[in-house]
């Protein structure tokens, strides 16, 4: 497996743009770059409408959005990555500018009623294939979605509110990069913190943070015995389980949920009250209720709680036994607890459930990462793909220019059947560093679709200032993985090839669940780039990506990379046993999380959002899932620090519903035999390459041999008679 990677990587050769796009190379092309598109799509709009209804007024129409999703999709990662802020308020400038040109034209009625004419003429639709058809049908509802149908008036009211929710987005998404001036060493008031969070950055005595792992500590800044606690996710999350003074846990945690994140909350208040408006101009009750009527897979809100609470129902009882067995080993003083009390708080339950874990079943995370070494991983997710799909990752030579930061590298994806030629280009960018926004996500630069004759996206073929240059060549589909992996600083080759990085069993189950949606992306073979990867259903894309973490945690899969960075020794079954045994120690906790982030979201996005005090709310819903057990702990706010509602608006089911399906996927197809080339070509032909061009449903069952979709797998699983594949934050 290590072999397949290949070889390559380091920088040489010309000089380019970055992403290898020639234009991109300065900040001001990306705004040169959002003008040109705007005058491309007027002139694909200009062609479209003067066209006699036909399949090429489809193709022409899927220009003008690969046009707008390419020129935001790019805007994006750089406003996600770069560490030149100059870089960061461009692609800020740019997304604002492509979002007014895409709201702008989602309800332009020129388009929608092109479109119109290819539906109600009979002899075109009688000839449109089965993806051409299911393409006016939603684009149509998106049109519709976004009030075409509406009066001028409203449409200006419509298109305000639209850009006002995603500059109110932004801010609360920006608000979570946390980086403030350096504070002076001096020895911080835990007991002061602990109640409040503080009025700054924690500086703490060494001693109280020598649990920390090895990755996590060596980052840390340190002065004469003290060492700094940054406002950062990763180090807020390391002390939280590893270390066992209650005082400062509890400083970290009011810290994390309170102090760093409480400005976001006026932002949120703004947020859900857009919506609302938004969803009330367009006719709807709420914002949830407009985002399931169009492209979701479950059809109503009453099915998306009704499925909640049959997985609620099926932890419930070892919900209560988790709380309970938590609480008498805090009382007990067993673990090791250090100057705290004895009720059971938030900050307890990270260090109570790994110490628990370990030692019942003798799994410590850290000594997992040794392990799992980043290159044996790679060189692993490339012999999976090998067995499953018949494919291949090799690193590429960047061009000078190409990335934004020293520790990115370029892996080529290459289908063995067509020999070395590449079928789709992976730019991984794992480690956290200053200025970079603290998530995980994978970035569709250009997306996998078979294009007809002069159908190349604008980003893709735009010369230097933006400026199209139609004899430049096709780019192959492209993507961003991103994450946040702690072991990297600003400005060092940390990560690039050849060094030691161990991940965490987490980071490596985040890495294969980013890999399957690059996967998606890369192998879409629809007709339409509009319906391409991941460009479909909410609750049907997290999908792939959740069944690819179970290959993180098979014995089988891990056995052919994973050995022990000193002694070489295979990762042994018995280990992976009982870290499967660990995950599923805490399901009934683990899912009421789940299940909380999930109605939250539904309250948050209802017919009547508490903005005025989403606080309230949330305590309200955190007693409802966890009673007296776990109380809610005041002054704190984890809302105002969660992403998902940007982005998920509406729609956090979708993890627990991709659950789900991949349960099924995955005990149907892959647990017998999880390295099965027959499976994966299932997959890959049925699931993978039509993206969104067919029926999400219909394609699942294909895949599963015709099989009704079934809840029971994995209500088996959190019920704990079947086998459970961990989540990224269960380890």
């Amino acid at each position: 497996a290590a072999q397949a990677l290949g070889r390559g990587g380091g920088v040489q050769g010309r000089a380019t743009g970055l992403l290898g796009l020639p234009w991109l190379r300065q900040p001001q092309s990306l705004l040169a770059h959002a003008e040109h598109c705007r005058a491309r799509c007027e002139a694909l709009v200009q062609e479209a409408v003067a066209m006699p209804a036909s399949a090429a007024v489809l193709h022409k129409v899927d220009q003008i959005s690969e046009s707008l999703c390419s020129a935001l999709d790019v805007a994006s990662l750089v406003s996600a990555v770069h560490p030149d802020p100059e870089w960061g308020e461009a692609a800020a400038s740019a997304s604002t500018m492509v979002g007014t040109t895409m709201a702008r034209l989602n309800t332009d009625r020129r388009l929608n009623d092109a479109l119109l004419r290819v539906k109600t003429s009979p002899s075109v639709r009688a000839a449109l294939s089965e993806e051409q058809a299911r393409f006016v049908e939603l684009l149509l509802a998106e049109f519709e979605a976004d009030g075409v149908h509406l009066p001028e008036q409203s449409q200006a009211r419509v298109h305000a509110l639209q850009g006002r929710i995603a500059g109110l987005g932004s801010s609360y998404m920006s608000a979570l990069t946390r980086e403030g001036a350096p504070s002076q060493p001096a020895l911080s008031n835990l007991a002061s913190a602990a109640l409040d969070g503080g009025d700054g950055p924690l500086w703490v005595p060494s001693a109280l943070v020598s649990a920390l792992p090895a990755s996590v500590g060596a980052a840390l800044a340190r002065h004469e015995g003290l060492v700094l606690l940054p406002d950062e996710e990763s180090v807020t999350a390391a002390v939280l389980k590893w270390c066992p003074n209650e005082r400062l846990r509890k400083a970290v945690f009011h810290r994390m949920h309170s102090v760093a994140t409480g400005a976001n909350l006026g932002t949120l208040a703004e947020l859900l009250d857009a919506r609302l408006d938004l969803a009330r101009e367009l006719g709807f009750a709420s914002h949830t209720q407009m985002a399931l009527a169009y492209g979701r897979v479950a059809g109503s809100e009453g099915e998306v709680t009704s499925f909640l609470s049959l997985v609620e129902d099926s932890t419930r009882d070892k919900l209560d036994a988790e709380l309970l067995e938590m609480a008498a080993a805090k009382r007990s003083g067993r673990l090791g607890f250090g100057g705290g009390s004895s009720a059971l708080g938030g900050w307890d339950v990270p260090f109570l459930t790994g110490a628990l874990k370990a030692s019942r079943w003798q799994v410590d995370s850290r000594e997992i990462s040794q392990y799992l070494e980043l290159e044996s991983a790679l060189a692993g997710l490339s012999g999976l793909v090998s067995s499953l799909f018949g494919l291949s990752l090799h690193e590429q030579s960047l061009d000078y220019g190409e990335v934004w930061a020293p520790s990115v590298r370029k892996f080529a994806l290459v289908d063995l059947a067509l020999g070395s030629q590449p079928i789709g280009h992976i730019y991984l960018d794992l480690f956290k560093r200053a200025l970079k926004m603290p998530i995980n996500a994978t970035f569709t630069v250009s997306a996998g679709a078979r294009r007809h004759p002069a159908e190349t996206a604008v980003s893709e073929r735009a010369g230097p200032g933006g400026v199209l240059n139609e004899q430049a060549p096709l780019a192959l589909p492209t993507v961003a993985i991103v994450c946040s992996f702690p072991g990297a600083d600003e400005g060092a080759a940390e990560g690039a090839r050849g060094s030691l990085r161990l991940l965490a069993h987490a980071d490596l189950l985040t890495l294969y669940h980013e890999f399957g949606h690059a996967l998606h992306a890369l192998l879409g073979r629809t007709e339409m780039q509009h319906l391409s990867g991941v460009r479909g259903p909410l609750d049907f894309v997290e999908c792939p990506s959740l069944l690819f973490e179970r290959f993180a945690s098979d014995w089988r899969v891990l056995r052919r990379w994973a050995t022990h960075v000193r002694t070489g020794e295979r990762i042994p079954e018995a280990l992976v046993a009982n870290m499967h045994k660990s995950t599923g120690h805490f399901v009934g906790y683990d899912t009421a999380v789940q299940t909380l982030y999930a109605r939250t979201d539904l309250c948050f996005h209802g017919s009547s959002p508490p903005s005025r005090d989403s606080t309230a709310a949330v305590k309200a819903l955190h007693e409802r899932a966890f009673g007296p057990k776990l109380p809610w702990v005041d002054g704190t706010n984890w809302h105002a620090n969660f992403g998902h509602f940007v982005s998920y608006s509406g729609g956090y089911y979708s993890y627990l519903w991709c659950r789900s399906l991949s349960a099924q996927l995955w005990h149907e197809r892959f647990a017998e035999d999880p390295l099965s080339s027959s499976a994966g070509a299932d997959l890959r032909r049925g699931l993978l390459e039509p993206g969104n061009a067919r029926v999400p449903t219909a394609m699942l069952r294909d895949v599963l041999g015709g099989q009704d979709l079934s809840t029971e797998p994995l209500l088996r699983e959190l019920s704990g008679s079947g086998t459970l594949a961990p989540h990224p934050d269960e380890l």
